[in-house]
This record gives C-alpha cells, structure tokens and sequence, in this order.
C-alpha cells in the first residue's frame, strides 16, 4: 500500500489516480515494473530502484473528481460590508425634490416668499375723520382705510410726517394722537412689492370741545337750553337714551350760537335719525330732528325735520 503525497491517503500499488484528491500518476506508465510505483506516489519509507531518488510528478491545478468524491468548492472573494451610514443616493433625491418645490413656491408668490398679493397695489379708500378725547383732554384723529388685499402694507403721515401704520386687508383703522386745531393733510401710502399708491385727506381740526366725536356727521337733537345746568339735568334723565350728552352750539359754526344742546349719535344719515326718534316714540319735529355739526356755517340749513 502506497501513500498519496498530495492528500496523505491510502493508494493501491496499482492506482493511476489518487481517490480522495484526484491526483493523477501519468508517469507510472513509464516505469515498466509495477513495483516502482512507490517511489512515485510515495510510500511509506520505501526507495526508489537503483538508489534512484524519483521527484514526484507535478500537482494538477485542476484534478477531475471521482464517483465518490467531494468535489472542492469554489471559493468566492466576499464583498465588504454596506456601510451602515445614510444612504447618501436617496438623500440626494429627496434634497432635489425639495429644492424644486421651495423654487415653484416662490415662483408663485412672487420670489419674496411672503404672502403679497399679485397685481399693482390698490388706492386707498379714505373714511370721515373720526376726532375722540380722552378723559385728559388729548385728542386723536382716526379714520377707516378701505380697499387693503391681506400682504397690503400702508402707513399714515400727517403734513408728511408718519404717525401710524398698519397692514391689510381692509377695513382697517389708522390713527393719529395729539392733532393741532387748524388744517392739515393727511397722506395713507399703500405699498405692495416695489408699487405704491396713496390717498390724500385734508382736514380742519377743530379745538377740543364736547361734541368733537360727532365731527361732519348726523346727530338725533332732543332739546336745547340757554343755561348748561338745565341741558345736563335733561341729559341724564331722559329715557331710552343713555348716551345724551351736551355740546355748546357755539364751538360748532353748523349750529347757531347761543344754546346748550342735548344730544346722540353719531348718524351717517338724516333719514337714519328720523328713524331713531320714531323708534324713541318722540314726536317731530318738536322733540327731535336731525342736525349736522360741523365748522361749515352753510350746514346750518341742514336739518332733518320731516314727520
């Protein structure tokens, strides 16, 4: 029994090809005498022929296998490991995504990315002054501004000096604290994007005076007295009418001078006070007609009187 110098199995004498390994033995055929396979496989201490050292023959690189056999399995370089940070392809993709979504946005509001409205700005619609005093006698002039869009910004400038601002949409109401008596301008600018419009008022400050909150509008008149403590006793105790207050008709050029007059409102019409005093059940126009103050002495001939 020979010894195979490949795999170390067991061969027989006679063996052309190792069995476990496939190793081949051409050169046995060259031999002539059987006897000297052991020195070609390899046995287990015996010598070659003559003393002759015989080289074993060459491995083959590709043995065939035989019936029996295990074949040898290929072996396979493994690929390393997928990184296990973000995948970097996918982030890509969603970052274009996103960009082209924030760029349509601004496209359509503008490029400003704030909510202004498309088109040129409106002109704005100016409101009656409207003059109040506080308990300390500081007076403000305020007035409604119409026609705003939401994004709208304006702002309120007095003979040119900004005394307010504020943002659309309309209506809303801008103010200015501590007029003088006299005439002045007031100016609302209204600005959307790089456009602008405006609307002008001049106004005629009056001095404060009781009855300034009624300024170039209606009032219900329900009596007028020559003594002030008479028009004050009238005022308080009338029924139906908790806001009656008194005004001195000579502070207003549309009244004639004289008298203490009792009075409410404001009204944006006659025929809305003639309703009033109807609604009142007080007779006209004995006990109640309709009145404009203002510092226009031709409005004196303006009265609401018709039953």
């Amino acid at each position: 029994m020979a010894t195979c110098v490949r795999c170390g199995a067991d061969v027989a004498p006679d063996a052309l090809r190792c069995h476990h390994c496939g190793l081949s033995f051409p050169a046995l055929t060259d031999l002539g005498d059987r006897s000297d396979v052991e020195a070609v496989v390899g046995s287990t201490g015996a010598a070659a022929a003559d003393g002759a050292t015989i080289a074993p023959p060459p491995r083959d690189p590709t043995p065939t296998p035989q019936a029996g056999d295990t074949a040898p399995q290929p072996v396979f370089a493994v690929a390393p490991p997928e990184s296990s940070g973000p995948p970097w392809r996918i982030i890509a993709a969603i970052g274009v995504v996103i960009v082209a979504i924030v760029g349509v946005v601004l496209l359509s509001t503008g490029g400003d990315g704030d909510d202004t409205p498309a088109g040129p700005p409106p002109e704005p619609r100016l409101g009656v002054p409207v003059y109040t005093l506080d308990e300390n006698g500081s007076l403000t002039v305020s007035i409604e501004v119409g026609a705003l869009d939401a994004g709208d910004r304006a702002r309120l400038l007095a003979d040119g000096a900004q005394v307010d601002e504020a943002e659309g949409p309309s209506p809303i109401t801008m103010s200015w604290p501590g007029p003088t008596a006299g005439p002045h301008r007031l100016i609302v600018q209204v600005r959307r994007g790089d456009a602008q419009t405006e609307g002008v008022l001049d106004i005629e400050v009056p001095p404060p005076a009781a009855g300034i909150e009624v300024l170039d509008r209606w009032i219900m008149q329900l009596a007028s007295f020559e003594e002030l403590e008479r028009a004050e006793r009238f005022a308080a105790e009338i029924e139906g009418v908790p806001d009656a207050r008194v005004l001195a008709s000579a502070d207003w050029p549309s009244l004639r001078p004289g008298f203490f007059v009792v009075y409410s409102g404001p009204f944006e019409t006659g025929d809305a006070v003639l309703e009033r005093c109807r609604a009142l059940g007080r007779a006209i126009p004995n006990d109640c007609i309709g009145r404009v103050i203002s510092l226009d002495e031709a409005d004196r001939s303006v009265i609401a009187s018709t039953p």
